[in-house]
């Protein structure tokens, strides 16, 4: 299933239990789940669910909350195939800036910033949790400044756009970054095992004879 049929999937839920206008937008959604992809550590269904409402807290039966936990969990896997296979991107072409909707652009960031608050001090630290992740850091503050000032002037909101695709690019690093060094532990953990290749009784001898392996070196 691609993301934009599992997308229409959430949103006609959202819609059965909400009007319309106080759910996340599509751009909002774009953005949640693209950080959630970008975050190495495990993010739960549950945890994302309250950010659709905008942090309200609907009055959800248990089996409507079981179809809104399959259609993120659907989500995010479709997010994630993107990541592994490398085709998840910015969605917004910054070369065609005076073509773009800053509300487009305002909401996604908005999205994107809700989705790495939900593991705000990974975000804020390197891996270890001791030394501050200035790039991030960085970025979390251009994200921040966006945010506050999405009323201030066009050219204002344009000098903060123009900024967004190297913050997205410092945040990509540092998660591909520490993606790379879990793999390697668990590989350190987990060493494989390599099984020697066994010789059949009458297949020739692995020493170079020309006889049977049985009536050689067995």
């Amino acid at each position: 299933m691609n993301s934009e049929a599992v997308f229409d999937n959430l949103e006609q839920q959202l819609n059965r239990v909400d009007a319309g206008e106080h759910y996340q937008s599509r751009d909002q959604l774009s953005g949640l789940f693209y950080a959630v992809a970008l975050t190495p550590l495990r993010i739960t269904a549950m945890e994302i669910l309250p950010l659709l409402f905008s942090n309200r807290k609907p009055n959800l039966n248990a089996r409507q909350t079981e179809q809104f936990v399959i259609a993120i969990s659907e989500i995010c896997q479709a997010y994630q195939q993107q990541l592994v296979s490398e085709n998840l991107h910015f969605p917004y072409n910054f070369a065609q800036l005076q073509t773009l909707n800053p509300r487009h652009i305002y909401e996604w960031v908005l999205g994107c910033y809700q989705g790495l608050q939900l593991r705000a001090a990974f975000w804020r630290y390197e891996n270890d949790g001791i030394t501050e992740n200035s790039p991030v850091l960085n970025s979390l503050s251009i994200f921040t400044h966006l945010l506050a000032d999405h009323n201030a002037e066009t050219a204002t909101l344009n000098q903060f756009f123009l900024q967004i695709p190297q913050a997205i690019e410092a945040i990509e690093k540092f998660a591909h970054t520490v993606r790379l060094e879990q793999t390697l532990a668990q590989q350190k953990l987990n060493p494989p095992v390599y099984q020697p290749q066994r010789t059949g009784r009458n297949e020739p001898c692995p020493c170079g004879s020309g006889k049977k392996y049985k009536k050689c070196c067995a």
